[in-house]
């Protein structure tokens, strides 16, 4: 099975419902129908230009109906898509362009002209993703092309640095959408808000192959600015929302403030409610807050919303308690791009609260030399796994064991229920003095409970003197809470921030054994470095 195949069905199936729609200025929208038309004539076209089957096609655009056309013009031409961010520094586009060899390039306007001068120097050709196409095959001619070994070739984000292409076939696409379909069952009445990039194999997968694959809408938000992303998801009432862990908890703060700027009675019936959902939520979508806090919801226009799925990065247990309080139905998962990306979730009714849920059918997972906990490395194995590294054998040869289990570099336990459990990245793991392993992101879940932290990341440092490490931690304060401080006249200075972000780390560290107590603390006043896709670039803070 094939994503384009997937496509086609849907095409076949529902060819008046609208597929693809763009919330901006441009207002382009395609049905089924027209969609399957676009595919074909942007597919033509490479044919005649003379993309031949395996070739490598460069996709670079903001979030568009275009975008979607394109990448399945792409596959219909037999060739396999290279999309990368259009955000990214020169030398990585230049980077990805070489070493994909892209015999052609589809980007926007605006991402052309950021690339101007590698753009005149792109010995292939330029399309932009909204250029009319006209030259046509017939569809028995098209169809008959052979499909790329490798349907996807996406360049990682480098939270090491180092970019390496993920090399994605069309079955694994295509696996991980008839996975979540099995799992998720949402149909051609469903309507997706999609404000993740596309180029992100995440949102690729869950929010544009999985619903385009039965049926369902897609509606690309304008920004992730609070006014604008409510103002469409009034408009759209979606159904299905995919977000990262940094959107959600600017979601549940936005909710909140609201709250706090309420006169003094809605404010206490908010919090009267809130506290006796917290009571009563057992699952994602039940409790009180389900019913009692709907007008809460149908404000921000997700009052219909039937799943609320957070990936890409460790949900704070603060953020998904509180959401699920205010009724979200809101399910965690984990995933790796090498995976395509999906590994386990959870479900609305599979839930357990600090796993990322049960391994998805498709996929065999076990634990690799697991310690006395039952941590240990997390291997996979299955149809979605890649086939490799583009262009380094050396690094594939690493990410594989000698009887082909990936090494997702990720260390993990599995209850006797089935549900996994998440502890941190293998080399992320602070070796103490003592030859104590401590696991980083357990540390940061515990610091972003705190309402006066935005965010954090917890490293190893070097000792002073002797061998190990010592656990240092940065914070970035809170900007909502030091603003409300200051309206109440406290003003603090960078002897004061610093003061709070000890006792912010002490009272963390009073229910931490003495060798996974941070000693070393430090606030900066700027957001940390971020990847692409919001995951903070830790090897830049290790100094």
């Amino acid at each position: 099975m094939h994503p384009l195949d997937l496509i086609q069905k849907s095409c076949a199936a529902y060819p008046n419902t609208t597929a693809l729609r763009a919330l901006d200025a441009t207002g382009v929208a395609y049905t089924y129908s027209q969609l399957h038309h676009r595919i074909d004539t942007i597919a033509a076209q490479l044919i005649r230009d003379g993309v031949r089957p395996g070739s490598r096609i460069a996709l670079s655009a903001e979030n568009h109906p275009n975008w979607g056309a394109s990448y399945f013009g792409i596959l219909a031409a037999g060739a396999t898509v290279v999309p990368f961010d259009g955000n990214l520094p020169p030398n990585e586009v230049q980077f990805i362009l070489t070493d994909s060899s892209a015999c052609a390039w589809f980007g926007s306007e605006t991402v052309f002209q950021r690339f101007s001068n590698i753009a005149n120097e792109f010995l292939g050709i330029k399309y932009s993703i909204h250029d009319t196409f006209s030259s046509e095959y017939s569809a028995s001619h098209l169809r008959s092309i052979p499909m790329a070994e490798v349907a996807s070739l996406i360049y990682t984000s480098g939270t090491t640095g180092v970019a390496k292409g993920v090399m994605l076939s069309g079955e694994s696409l295509a696996t991980n959408a008839l996975g979540a379909g099995k799992r998720y069952r949402i149909d051609n009445t469903d309507r997706v808000l999609s404000v993740l990039p596309l180029y992100h194999t995440f949102e690729c997968t869950c929010g544009f192959i999985f619903p385009l694959s039965v049926g369902a809408s897609v509606a690309y938000a304008r920004s992730l600015k609070p006014n604008e992303l409510v103002q469409d998801a009034q408009l759209i009432r979606p159904t299905l929302f995919i977000a990262v862990p940094l959107l959600l908890e600017k979601i549940r703060n936005g909710v909140f403030r609201k709250a706090r700027e309420a006169s003094p009675l809605k404010r206490m019936l908010f919090e009267t409610i809130l506290k006796a959902s917290y009571a009563t939520t057992k699952l994602p979508g039940s409790g009180l807050g389900v019913s009692l806090l709907r007008s809460v919801r149908a404000r921000m226009g997700f009052d219909q919303i039937r799943f609320l799925v957070s990936g890409g990065a460790a949900l704070p247990h603060s953020v998904n308690r509180d959401l699920c309080a205010l009724g979200f139905p809101l399910i965690q998962g984990y995933g790796l791009t090498e995976c395509g990306p999906l590994v386990s979730a959870n479900s609305l009714v599979l839930n357990r609260a600090g796993s990322v849920g049960q391994v998805f059918e498709f996929n065999n997972v076990k634990i690799d030399n697991p310690d006395a906990d039952g941590v240990g490395m997390l291997l996979v194995r299955g149809p979605n796994v890649m086939k490799g590294y583009w262009n380094n054998p050396t690094a594939t040869a690493d990410a594989f064991t000698p009887d082909g289990w990936l090494r997702t570099g990720d260390l993990a336990s599995i209850d006797a229920d089935g549900y996994l459990s998440i502890v941190g990245r293998r080399k992320d793991v602070i070796v103490t003095a003592g030859g104590k392993n401590v696991y980083p992101e357990t540390l940061e879940q515990a610091i972003l409970e705190d309402n006066r932290v935005l965010e954090c990341v917890v490293v190893g440092r070097s000792r002073r003197t002797g061998n190990g490490e010592e656990i240092g931690a940065i914070l970035v304060l809170n900007p909502d809470w030091l603003a409300t401080e200051s309206a109440d006249g406290r003003e603090y200075d960078d002897n004061g921030l610093q003061r709070i972000a000890v006792d912010i780390v002490a009272a963390v560290n009073e229910g931490q054994p003495d060798y996974r107590k941070i000693t070393r603390i430090e606030v900066s006043k700027d957001e940390l470095e971020k990847t692409s896709t919001r995951k903070i670039r830790r090897f830049k803070y290790r100094q």
